[in-house]
């Protein structure tokens, strides 16, 4: 997928501008996976919420521009989640999954398209099942390697209830995890 250029800074301003195109460039497809994986694979909120971060960072980027890039990118994907879990927060009378679901999707889901390692696509099938605030406490801990206090702050949630997120979701995983060293120690073990 090709980076929208809607969000782009224009050709012809300073060097500002240059220095946020190169960093949309380099991460727009990073910041656009994460929300697609949080979003459960719907393109458009994807989309939407990754344009609106990139949007917030640019109208921050005076203040930003000097930090490291991968300060910048945790910034940028944290204001996509957080505009994720607002699209549902907001839609959340008209959602059909409840708020405490505690197991897998049985349906494929986009996460199995991405072909990466096993055990993250097993990690994302599983989070594709959840809640969408567990869903990103989740991706944000487990795939993004943020800790619980960034995740709190970005996603504007208690930090308790971000440990309770991590902790539930670490009991979910237990079975994955043993099921899939038995099959890497070579073993089917069911």
């Amino acid at each position: 997928m090709a980076p929208a250029q809607d969000c782009a800074a224009p050709a012809d301003d300073n060097d500002d501008a240059e220095g946020f195109d190169a960093f949309y460039l380099a991460t727009f497809k990073r910041t656009f996976a994460a929300a697609y994986r949080m979003s459960a694979g719907n393109h458009d909120v994807a989309e939407e919420a990754t344009q609106e971060a990139c949007v917030a960072l640019w109208l921050r980027w005076p203040q930003r521009r000097q930090l490291p890039m991968n300060v910048n990118l945790k910034y940028v994907i944290g204001i996509a989640s957080h505009k994720v879990v607002d699209r549902y927060r907001s839609q959340d009378a008209k959602r059909t999954v409840p708020d405490e679901v505690d197991g897998p999707a049985d349906e494929p889901t986009p996460a199995d398209a991405l072909g990466e390692l096993a055990v993250l696509e097993a990690v994302r099938n599983l989070l594709e099942g959840q809640s969408v605030r567990r869903r990103a406490v989740g991706m944000l801990y487990f795939l993004e390697g943020w800790e619980q206090p960034e995740i709190a702050e970005a996603l504007g949630m208690a930090a308790s209830t971000v440990r309770t997120h991590v902790q539930r979701l670490r009991m979910l995983l237990k079975p994955l995890i043993h099921r899939i060293n038995d099959l890497d120690s070579g073993g089917d073990h069911r």
